[in-house]
């Protein structure tokens, strides 16, 4: 249900962005409120939907202040900056580089002595990677529609995370063919339970 939520919300944001309702702005922030807590709401804990209703009400009562609120112009910007902070904080001094902490934990605690520069590589790169994608996002918002910036931020952007993650599973796959490697699917469920393990 979460990864349908999570697929629904950029249809319905650029559905009313184009169109600029209201009253589907509204709905495609709730469905990503769902999709972000999901895990929380799904408890049925008395706090989690007072928060949801709270939110809820807060973003219907902006939209009957003003209708032109733009809340939908910020989650595009704001998870890839989040992401940035991620990616570029773990490549501080005296840091580990983000994906050299998920691949150790995808190997049990023990990376290859062939990886660690290539995994300090890619982490360099999906930096450099998200900080285009807020340049594009911000350039496009300054100087683009709201037909453009959304087909961008909401599709396009995606598609290209999507190519850029599956073009470097094929490098790493060719590069390291003598190292024992998960198939892409394994592989994809392995980083997402080794990010609950890294800091």
């Amino acid at each position: 249900m979460r990864w349908l939520l999570a697929l629904c919300y950029p249809l319905l944001s650029h559905f009313a962005l184009v169109r600029r309702q209201s009253r589907l702005e509204w709905l495609a922030l709730m469905v990503l409120f769902g999709a972000c807590f999901y895990a929380e709401l799904r408890r049925g804990r008395r706090g989690e939907w007072l928060a949801c209703a709270a939110f809820a009400a807060a973003i219907g009562g902006l939209m009957w202040i003003d209708t032109q609120t733009y809340a939908l112009f910020l989650p595009p910007m704001i998870f890839p900056a989040l992401a940035l902070l991620k990616f570029a904080g773990s490549l501080l001094p005296g840091r580990t580089p983000l994906v050299t902490q998920i691949a150790t934990a995808a190997h049990g605690g023990t990376l290859p002595d062939e990886l660690p520069a290539y995994t300090c590589a890619v982490t360099w790169s999906w930096t450099l990677i998200l900080i285009a994608i807020l340049a594009i996002d911000a350039a496009l918002l300054a100087f683009g529609s709201r037909e453009q910036w959304s087909l961008w931020a909401n599709f396009i952007g995606y598609i290209f995370v999507g190519a850029v993650f599956v073009i470097e599973y094929i490098v790493r796959r060719i590069r390291f063919r003598g190292i024992e490697q998960q198939g892409f699917v394994d592989n994809l469920r392995t980083i997402i339970q080794a990010r609950a393990h890294v800091g």
